[in-house]
């Protein structure tokens, strides 16, 4: 079944204005692990983030998972692109992917974390998501995630984005129409954090919160697992 995610596969890097690479914090945490760091990104989308540490790391080991198979295609390009030999990607659910080893490094980014919570469901999909990934990851391994800041939403969600009436923006519970040009408009859910609630998830599902910094319209999380 095709989602929103295989809709907007090309284009959503350009068009959600509340993305951000933190590439800053990402490096942050792997560098302690190097030179031989094992790497995962869940919701590795279109592959900036596997391709620029592959590129910039080469001894590291690097997956990329993703649900969308057009997201996976995205990346291929980009692996393709910079003639990498160290990137796996796989197709997968994030709570259901059961890789053969662990990680030193996970990253979880741009409110994938959010987005992993179907419309309709309770917050305990994204508990069950928190649990999956330190799970994945050695004792001292280290999470990156970043998730959309409820403190900073706005109705103007961006130029080809509306948000749906049902949705319940005190709670963070949003719906969301997107409208790319020459395409079909889809729907999605999409939950906005509170700080007190990421933090919350994290620290009771075996993470210990290291560094959080305020990004635009992101909070932005180092959290060791424990």
């Amino acid at each position: 079944m095709k989602t929103v995610f295989d809709a907007i596969a090309s284009s959503y890097l350009r068009e959600d204005e509340h993305w951000g690479c933190d590439l800053d914090v990402v490096v942050r945490a792997i560098h302690p692990f190097l030179p031989r760091v094992a790497y995962v990104d869940l919701g590795c989308g279109p592959g900036f983030h596997v391709a620029t540490i592959a590129h910039w790391f080469p001894e590291a080991s690097v997956t990329g998972v993703d649900y969308s198979f057009a997201m996976l295609a995205e990346a291929e390009r980009e692996v393709r692109c910079f003639g990498l030999q160290n990137v796996s990607l796989v197709q997968a659910n994030i709570s259901e992917f059961k890789p053969a080893r662990m990680y030193h490094v996970l990253t979880c980014l741009n409110n994938t974390l959010g987005n992993v919570c179907a419309c309709g469901e309770t917050p305990a999909v994204r508990e069950e998501t928190a649990r999956a990934m330190h799970a994945l990851l050695v004792s001292g391994g280290k999470l990156v995630a970043s998730v959309y800041n409820l403190e900073k939403f706005s109705q103007r969600y961006g130029e080809n984005f509306r948000v749906l009436p049902q949705s319940d923006i005190k709670r963070g519970e949003l719906f969301v129409e997107y409208m790319p040009h020459g395409v079909e408009p889809v729907q999605y859910y999409s939950h906005w954090f509170t700080e007190s609630e990421f933090v919350r998830l994290l620290e009771q599902n075996g993470f210990k919160i290291e560094l959080l910094e305020k990004r635009l319209a992101r909070l932005v999380v180092v959290a060791t697992a424990i």
